[in-house]
């Protein structure tokens, strides 16, 4: 730690990003706070008109530390570990002084925008010079779609929802779309639980989090999907969608990686120094939420198997990670099980075993070898109270994962069970638990959205995937 004096237009004049981390609490100064601070401002103005010698006036001490995702090619970046509250009260005080003098000097906007509040020259995502958390700037926007617009919501290409969705998700912005089932869905108590819990979670809260074991601890899970950007037979890139969770199965940001041209559009992967980029951006946003902290594990999920390109650029982005699992999942296995009740009598060799009235308990596992196994997401799953048999799929015959894992170490049945809790971090829906685990659930998502938007650079944006009511 290197500590330093300096004055607040040293710390505002290059070309800089002050990040607020999604772990400080929202900005929250409230009217006492801010009349001691301009009572103080205006000690010091009065001092100056007066011509008299002029005291500086100390702010207090910040904490900053270099942003994970920092580079040579972009504007200098810092996280604002501790006096965020002040930085977000004086970049709203040059705001308003800006406004208010640009009567007086018509170049007071280009003033305080070049010195103080912007980055001119920089992109998009780097042209504030303080970025408060991304609960500051949207809790959630919520869209009303009428059943009556339905004809025009798909035409082509174009999906309406898949288009708000990655357009809002391009400028950091929570969506919570709605349709005519919030009104005419005849269980009014799934629509209530439906939609509080989206937007509780939009908010930035955890309704729920994984009762996780002590080797889940200090893990990030990392899901990657793709989707080809045009026409099938003309589809002349791809783009791979990475979405991180924590151990808590808390989603944060998802990357969005154009890879390029020369791929396999049927079967798309990554060559070694594109999956060094896409998992470099993706650890980077686990740490920036983390204080900075590497994690110590990292599982990557996706459904196509991992080449050894994949392999060698996972590596190379997480040396200093202890533990990398690679762990590809299939679902259209033909592998299919019947749970059989005892004999009634095992003495008479003519007795069959007879199949009970509900499928094998959820959560099984079943080794194929040894870094392969099957684990059904779907079965009979009793209640913990009266053990009575509830299968959530009615009367059909639940398939398993078969789960490969590529890298890493330790019990299989572990890594099984990690997938199965991670089928239960949906918070948008009131079912038991999801077919896959979120981690694929979302990327996939991410992937289908973005499907159809104009062709971009690889970027880091906030991300809200989810279905809605």
């Amino acid at each position: 730690m290197k500590a330093n004096e300096a004055m607040l237009d040293q710390l505002l004049d290059a070309p800089v990003l002050y990040q607020v981390p999604l772990y400080q609490r929202t900005y929250s100064c409230g009217e006492k706070q801010l009349s001691q601070l301009w009572t103080d401002l205006i000690t010091v103005a009065d001092q100056f008109v007066d011509g008299r010698s002029v005291s500086t006036h100390f702010l207090g001490s910040m904490v900053l530390a270099p942003s994970p995702s920092i580079s040579p090619a972009k504007v200098r970046e810092w996280l604002i570990v501790d006096g965020q509250q002040r930085l977000t009260t004086l970049t709203v005080l040059f705001a308003a002084l800006r406004d208010h003098l640009v009567g007086a000097d018509p170049l007071a906007i280009d003033k305080f925008n070049q010195f103080y509040l912007l980055n001119p020259w920089s992109t998009e995502s780097e042209r504030f010079k303080v970025l408060p958390t991304q609960l500051d700037l949207f809790d959630v926007v919520a869209i009303y779609l009428p059943d009556a617009w339905g004809p025009a919501f798909r035409a082509g290409d174009f999906d309406l929802h898949d288009s708000i969705k990655a357009g809002a998700a391009s400028l950091g912005i929570p969506t919570q779309l709605l349709n005519g089932d919030l009104w005419t869905y005849p269980c009014r108590a799934s629509v209530a639980w439906r939609l509080s819990i989206a937007l509780y979670s939009k908010f930035g809260g955890n309704p729920w989090k994984i009762a996780y074991t002590s080797h889940m601890r200090d893990t990030a899970y990392i899901g990657l999907a793709y989707a080809r950007r045009g026409k099938p037979k003309e589809g002349d890139y791809v783009t791979c969608c990475s979405q991180v969770f924590d151990a808590d199965g808390g989603g944060m940001q998802f990357v969005a990686f154009d890879v390029g041209d020369g791929v396999d559009l049927r079967n798309p992967f990554l060559r070694q120094e594109q999956m060094c980029s896409v998992m470099a951006r993706s650890i980077a946003l686990y740490r920036r939420r983390n204080g900075g902290l590497l994690t110590r594990r990292v599982v990557i999920h996706k459904t196509n198997y991992f080449t050894d390109q994949e392999l060698a650029g996972a590596r190379e982005a997480l040396l200093g990670v202890e533990e990398v699992d690679c762990v590809q999942m299939q679902t259209r296995v033909a592998w299919r099980a019947v749970k059989l009740n005892s004999p009634r009598d095992p003495v008479k060799p003519d007795t069959r075993s007879l199949p009970v009235g509900y499928p094998d308990q959820r959560g099984t596992v079943v080794y194929l070898s040894g870094r392969s196994v099957l684990l059904w997401i779907g079965g009979n799953t009793p209640d913990l109270v009266s053990g009575r048999s509830y299968f959530q799929g009615g009367n059909s015959m639940p398939g398993p994962l078969l789960l490969a894992r590529f890298v890493g170490r330790g019990d299989l049945e572990g890594m099984a069970l990690e997938v199965l809790a991670l089928t239960k971090m949906d918070w948008n829906n009131d079912a038991l638990s999801d077919p896959l685990p979120v981690t694929s659930k979302y990327s996939q998502a991410l992937a289908k959205g973005f499907r159809t938007r104009p062709r971009s650079a690889a970027r880091l944006t906030p991300i809200d995937c989810s279905s809605d009511v």
